[in-house]
């Protein structure tokens, strides 16, 4: 291994229950599911949508800040829509 390079290594087991048991609360309403294979139209064309406005702002290298300005809705919206 060079210099340069980091070893990988897992987080300590302590941080590793801390975060399941967070990502484990039905209330915590920040893990990202993803898409059902049975998806109602609806939410499979939702979810393309926010695919491509997250694509746009990769692409253009904005923030959530100046992205919010361009498509003209709130911050916290636009949060939301790339989570």
């Amino acid at each position: 291994m060079t210099k340069n390079k980091k070893e990988f290594a897992f987080p300590p087991e302590k941080e590793m229950e801390k975060v399941i048991k967070r990502f484990s609360d039905p209330n915590y309403n920040r893990v990202n599911i993803g898409l059902m294979p049975d998806a109602s139209e609806l939410d499979k064309s939702k979810y393309n949508i926010c695919q491509s406005i997250s694509c746009y702002k990769r692409i253009n290298k904005l923030t959530p800040g100046e992205l919010s300005k361009k498509i003209r809705i709130s911050k916290e919206r636009t949060k939301d829509i790339l989570f």
